[in-house]
């Protein structure tokens, strides 16, 4: 019979094995879809400064798809949008009154 000791032991190198397991399909993923997420996020960075709405939320919905992360509403996707895009504005703004 195992000890404790032993059990505990074999848990932590199984959950490890997964661990790292995950983390390579992950890498794999990434690496599969990288033409895509360079063109999605080049996408959503064009959209931001033509002033492409639909564009953005396109590429941020396919970005968070593949990226495996939850879908979020039209709504957030706009919010998101509209304080980007001020963001990118008062930068551009302040860096012109520096001069």
């Amino acid at each position: 019979m195992k000890s404790e000791q032993e059990i505990d032991n074999q848990v932590k190198e199984a959950e490890f094995r997964l661990q790292e397991q995950a983390v390579d399909q992950a890498f794999e993923h990434l690496r599969k879809n990288d033409k895509e997420i360079k063109r999605l996020k080049a996408l959503a960075e064009t959209a931001l400064f033509e002033d492409n709405k639909e564009s953005y939320i396109y590429a941020i919905g396919k970005l968070r798809v593949l990226y495996k992360q939850p879908e979020l509403s039209n709504e957030v996707l706009e919010m998101q949008y509209r304080t980007t895009r001020q963001t990118i504005i008062d930068m551009i703004k302040e860096q012109s009154t520096i001069k």
